[in-house]
Formats: structure tokens, sequence, C-alpha cells
């Protein structure tokens, strides 16, 4: 694995190093030569992968190459999860191996759970502007109707309308101020919480 004070983005050998027992740390010209003797020295015993994890990474790559993780039975031993993926509104299973924490959906996408907070997060940004344009919408509507209801000599319902466009304006308002909040806010997920194989689709 490259150091992390030797990488653009220390996050990801950093996030390595916290999930997952690390043989080898060196810097990145160091690695192909690290490859090689690995390649040619004999494989140690120790650490090997039982039956079961095997299994379970031939699931994962399956997935990963547009398998069904369904009816794989990837999803099987994880525990369903309160959450959906946002884009694909699935369910999503968790799954635990060692320090990692991991949700996949049936359909095949994964996520580590810092990069489910930030689509999750991406997910409340862009429903509160869709929100704030169709009150936007609704205001233009609004005035329109105020305008035609004064031409026609109908005070009443021209105040009513000039009224419910005031109030709509101002719930518009609110909505851009929590949108530009969202938008203005730290990222949920760094460089290192990008999603796990098969979570690009």
């Amino acid at each position: 694995m490259q150091h992390p004070e030797d990488a653009a983005y220390p996050a990801m050998p950093l996030s390595a190093l916290r999930s997952v027992p690390v043989d080898h740390i060196v810097p990145a010209a160091g690695i192909a030569p690290a490859l090689g003797a690995l390649i040619t020295a004999p494989a140690p015993q120790e650490g090997l992968m039982n039956d079961e994890q095997r299994r379970r990474l031939d699931l994962e790559v399956a997935v990963a190459h547009e398998d069904n993780a369904f009816a794989s039975g990837l999803l099987t031993p994880g525990a369903l999860s309160q959450f959906t993926r946002p884009e694909c509104h699935s369910v999503m299973v968790r799954l635990r191996e060692g320090q990692a924490l991991r949700f996949r959906c049936h359909t095949g996408h994964a996520h580590t759970g810092a990069s489910l907070l930030s689509e999750l997060r991406a997910s409340v940004e862009a429903s509160l502007w869709n929100a704030a344009r169709a009150l936007d919408e609704d205001v233009m509507l609004l005035k329109h109707l105020e305008r035609h209801h004064e031409d026609a000599g109908e005070a009443d319902l021209a105040r009513a309308y000039r009224q419910e466009a005031r109030e709509a304006r101002a719930r518009g308002q609110r909505l851009r101020q929590e949108a530009l909040q969202a938008t203005q806010g730290p990222p949920a997920a760094g460089p290192g919480a990008d999603d796990t194989p098969g979570g690009g689709r």
C-alpha cells in the first residue's frame, strides 16, 4: 500500500489502514518493486482467506461485473438497514467485515458509510432546490392571477392571490436559505470514501 505521506490524497490509504490489516506500506516509487518481490515469493499460509471469505469475495466481484446481487445471495448475510439509496430507492443491506462498514442494495450499488451520507445529503440539497423552484413558479402564477382579477375588477380575489403570493415567496426564501446552507456545508466524504466495486452503476 502507498504510504499516506506520499499520496496525493492521504485519506485513501488512511482509510485502508483503519479498515484492514496492511502488510506493506511503501512510497509510490516502491510499489512496483514490492509487487514484483511478492509475486515471486512463496505465498504465506497464515492469513489466507478461508472458504467463506473467498465465496464472499467471488460474489462481490461478480456483482461488480453486473451480476444481480439479490439473485447471487450476496445480500443474505447482511442485516437490512433502514436506509434506501436515494438514486435507485432500493433498500440497502448493512455489511460489516472487520472494522469496515458498507451498504449494498439489491441492484448491486455499494457504499461506504461516508459515501452513502454524501449521497443522502446531495439528495436533500436537490430536493430543497426543487421545492424552491416550484414555489417560484407558484408565485409567478399567483401574480398572474392577481393581475387578471384586478383587470376584471374583482378586487377581493386579487387581494387574496396577492397575499398567497407573499406567503409563497416567503416560504421560497426560507427554502433557498436552507439549500444554500446545505450547498456550503462541509463535504460528507473525502477522496478516500469512494464507492466500493459495483458502486459506479
